[in-house]
């Protein structure tokens, strides 16, 4: 079953990429000759969630692979521009690693980031923006948020090929929704691959990996701190509409 819904959203995919192509194909830029422009994106995250928690003896959850549709915006002018993405709420199936039979329970989440960027030369930008998680698991809800900086490059190789790679760090807020128990988050996100911009049309379109790590410490009751470490990581592929 899931097979089959990888299958068809990656399809989707494809074509939407495909009508994209042929709706563009000679449209202008929202502003011709000017200095703006707005970039309409979707990307499909192929991903595997992996959680461990240090307070449980050390027990690991992971989960099959889902797809996490992620819409993004952003809007340049010159050098500068700003930004942000959306991954709506996703339910995932983990089961634990202990032993014997698995407990298995469904998990949701949710994420936005924002960002404000400045090329710094024509291929590489650097990025200060705030990033937020929300996940929610039978026992209890988690909310992580907090600044980040990033850094993301470009280079051509040939006819509209390219490659592309971003990353991200950040330092955000943990909270335990259920006893309010707090901690921090050490936060990274990273993505490479490649990239084809069509010489005549305004688009891109990008297929590659994408991580995203986020390990949390607690002081649980200040008795010591417990950890916590999140990991999703799968193939991603993306289409950009370019105004």
């Amino acid at each position: 079953m899931k097979s089959m819904k990888l299958v068809v959203s990656l399809a989707a995919l494809f074509v939407m990429a495909l009508a994209t192509v042929a709706s563009a194909e000679g449209m202008p830029r929202l502003l011709p000759g000017s200095d703006l422009a707005v970039v309409l994106g979707y990307k499909a995250w192929v991903a595997d969630w992996k959680d461990s928690d240090e307070a449980a003896n050390n027990t690991q959850y992971s989960s099959g692979t889902e797809v996490i549709n992620i819409p993004v915006l952003s809007v340049k002018y010159k050098d500068f521009f700003v930004g942000g993405s959306y991954l709506p709420e996703t339910t995932f199936k983990l089961a634990d690693n202990a032993g014997g039979t698995p407990f298995v329970f469904n998990a949701k989440r949710s994420e936005w980031d924002a960002s404000a960027g400045y090329y710094v030369v024509p291929s590489v930008a650097v990025t200060l923006g705030y990033k937020s998680i929300t996940q929610e698991f039978p026992n209890s809800k988690y909310e992580f948020g907090g600044p980040t900086l990033g850094l993301s490059g470009k280079a051509d190789i040939a006819y509209g090929l390219g490659l592309y790679s971003n990353a991200g760090f950040g330092y955000l807020s943990a909270e335990r929704k259920a006893d309010g128990l707090k901690g921090h988050s050490n936060y990274f996100l990273g993505e490479t691959g490649l990239s084809y911009k069509p010489a005549t049309l305004p688009l891109s379109l990008q297929v590659g990996y994408r991580i995203q790590y986020v390990d949390t410490k607690y002081d649980a009751n200040n008795t010591g701190a417990t950890e916590n470490t999140d990991i999703t990581r799968g193939l991603v592929a993306g289409i950009n509409l370019i105004f």
